[in-house]
């Protein structure tokens, strides 16, 4: 209160010698306003409302900088945004009267203001073009904050419709509307004071475009955050939060160069672009490639295709080389060729450069050479795991089609996979419980050896005749005999002329239980095992993909409540999820706080800030939401209302109890007392 009132004898004549202590006034005061609410009351009482407007209804003070008289309304204007934070539950009340004594026409006009000044060249000559920019949010921000506090008085402007000075200012005031209303979000926090009372509030927030996350990264976090209950989906909310900032903040550096730009604009274009192209060169190759029936056909080939031809069939070292005609083997193969090469090593490129944060080295790397503990991430990518390897053998691929005749063209086409939700989701009915296959296919493997070494002692001429397909001369040759043939599926032992001759019943017995023991154990049960443990995953995978879908159209990701809820007592579940509750906006919200210095910060955003830093999760409005507040209360107040009654009803009984039990009492020493009366007077 002192302060204010020390303040009081500067305001009226703000100049060039005490501008900057009145700056450091105000200041004073942010900060000890700044989650204190008395402190606020206190200077409301002091009449600081009618000092800020004095301030930013002046837009000239004598002899002072530009810079100065912005540095002074962005202070006053930080000040009125420190009294208007929801930190207490009286602090309706202090906005309501802080609105009454306020002037909106000198807010709209320092709207404008500021909304010029972020683009002075001046200003961004002396880097003070931030501070403008952070003002102009600032003064947006304690517009919109006004019906939240169900202030009916309309504060947002509309499209000009008067004329001369009017009409321009309308339409500055317009400009600077949109321009903010189109990079400000919104979201619910849930603040615990320095009273330890627990207070749902708005935060209004500046988001950055440059902040928008991928679609990719979206899908990820949606599809793969825990959703077993409120708490653990917040709480593991956060750890994603971590991981969804680092990669931003990595893409924000990449855009930011230009020589790295390339590599990360329009990412889904240049993917459709190579897939397409992929798709047309195996076209071409399909409808280009000939056999030497048709070297007569009138078609022009190489002679250099010839003779390699010719050279390679004679040597019998390599595949066929196809014959293909001239004009695609000279022009489309060779341009669509490297066209293809560059584009596969634009996306391998790519792929490095954005995953390069999330790359990590084995294990061994961190406690042995680096002697560092590694802090890992959900997002995390081994340097040589599957992935990297498949980037590497696309581009090997790519440039081997280009030097052998497009080979290696047919393999390219695996690609499409990777940004198909659908086919991901097929080889993750595969890759997911592949240690299980690993080591039900390493028992197959043992059981086909075991049924090798049978057949190699006991069967070997039922390999060796002309009408079989295997050959087992030795071991090892019986046992890939085994495996190719009891793979697919037929018998091993094809010739049966032997046992018709042979005449012997005893050696058809073991004969028989070696086939259909096979037949059992390989063909029917074990092929069956792996299929089961595929479909059983694909099974669980659409199971937890339904469970999640239907936890994202039926409970909103923050509160948790239903969705009936808000189509019952608010307007509807779409919109809360959209701009009360989008998950999406407490990343972009985190981001900005990682943006802010700690001592821009006010109560509630040092309170989230320290809350995401530390992995704490109590921020979250779990099972609160401002559109169902005023329901709720009229459903504590009945609930209260109703204890009330009952205990009332209660009293009411036990005092009733309690009188008939005096009652008795009474009627007991009464009775006793004429007992004694006639017992004394028949005593002689």
């Amino acid at each position: 209160g002192e302060v204010a009132l020390f303040l009081q004898h500067f305001y009226s004549d703000i100049n060039k010698d005490n501008i900057e202590l009145v700056n450091r006034i105000l200041q004073t005061l942010v900060e000890m306003c700044v989650g204190n609410y008395y402190n606020q009351e206190v200077i409301f009482d002091r009449q600081i409302v009618d000092i800020i407007n004095r301030i930013l209804q002046t837009s000239v003070f004598d002899g002072c900088k530009l810079q100065d008289v912005m540095q002074l309304k962005a202070s006053a204007i930080e000040l009125l945004e420190a009294m208007m934070e929801e930190t207490h539950k009286k602090t309706p009340k202090l906005v309501e009267n802080v609105h009454a004594a306020m002037d909106l026409d000198a807010i709209f006009n320092v709207l404008v203001f500021f909304y010029h000044l972020k683009d002075d060249v001046y200003l961004h000559h002396l880097k003070k073009d931030d501070d403008a920019a952070r003002a102009l949010f600032r003064t947006f921000h304690i517009l919109r904050r006004l019906p939240d506090f169900d202030i009916t008085d309309s504060t947002e402007p509309t499209k000009p419709k008067g004329k001369g000075s009017e009409k321009q200012r309308e339409e500055d005031i317009w400009d600077a509307w949109k321009y903010c209303l189109d990079r400000s979000k919104s979201v619910e926090i849930l603040y615990k004071n320095m009273e330890g009372e627990k207070i749902l509030s708005k935060v209004h927030f500046h988001y950055s475009p440059d902040d928008e996350l991928p679609d990719e990264l979206i899908e990820k976090v949606k599809w793969k955050v825990n959703r077993d209950s409120a708490e653990d989906k917040v709480r593991d909310f956060i750890h994603w939060m971590k991981a969804v900032k680092r990669e931003v903040r990595h893409v924000n550096y990449l855009r930011d160069h230009w020589y790295t730009h390339f590599f990360i604009f329009q990412t889904k274009y240049q993917y459709w672009s190579l897939i397409f192209l992929t798709l047309l060169l195996n076209v071409l190759v399909l409808a280009s490639w000939a056999s030497r029936e048709d070297l007569n056909s009138g078609h022009c080939y190489t002679q250099r295709t010839l003779l390699l031809n010719s050279t390679v069939q004679a040597a019998n070292r390599l595949p066929t080389i196809p014959l293909v005609q001239c004009w695609f083997g000279y022009i489309a193969l060779f341009v669509l060729g490297v066209i293809h090469l560059v584009m596969t090593l634009v996306q391998v490129i790519s792929y490095f450069l954005v995953n390069y944060p999330n790359f990590y080295l084995p294990s061994f790397y961190y406690k042995y050479i680096k002697r560092k503990k590694r802090d890992s991430t959900y997002s995390d990518i081994p340097l040589f795991g599957l992935k990297t390897l498949y980037y590497l053998i696309i581009l090997a691929c790519s440039g081997l089609s280009l030097a052998f005749w497009g080979y290696f063209y047919s393999i390219c086409l695996v690609h499409i996979v990777v940004n198909n939700d659908i086919l991901q989701r097929v080889l993750r009915s595969v890759t997911k419980n592949g240690r299980s296959l690993l080591w039900v296919g390493a028992l197959g493997f043992v059981v086909l050896y075991i049924y090798a070494v049978i057949a190699y002692a006991g069967y070997q001429n039922y390999f060796e005749n002309p009408d079989s397909s295997g050959h087992c001369r030795t071991l090892f040759q019986c046992s890939v005999s085994v495996i190719r043939l009891g793979l697919l599926g037929g018998a091993l032992l094809t010739n049966d002329d032997g046992l018709r001759l042979d005449g012997n019943f005893g050696y058809y017995i073991p004969r028989t239980v070696f086939d259909v023991s096979f037949f059992i154990i390989v063909t029917t049960v074990g092929l069956n095992i792996i299929f089961g443990i595929i479909v059983d995953t694909f099974s669980e995978l659409r199971d937890e993909r339904y469970k999640t879908e239907a936890d994202k159209k039926g409970y909103c990701f923050i509160c948790n409540f239903p969705a009936y809820e808000f189509e019952r007592r608010a307007d509807s579940f779409k919109r809360h999820v959209k701009y009360e509750h989008n998950m999406w906006d407490y990343i972009y919200l985190s981001l900005e706080l990682d943006r802010v210095d700690s001592s821009d910060q006010n109560a509630i955003q040092q309170y989230v800030y320290d809350q995401i830093q530390s992995g704490d999760t109590d921020f979250f409005p779990i099972l609160r939401a401002r559109c169902l507040k005023d329901d709720m209360d009229s459903t504590k107040e009945e609930i209260e209302e109703l204890k009330s009654m009952m205990e009332d009803i209660l009293n009411r009984f036990k005092a009733s109890d309690k009188a008939a039990k005096f009652s008795d009492i009474d009627e007991e020493e009464e009775w006793e007392t004429a007992s004694y009366t006639r017992d004394d007077t028949s005593t002689p």
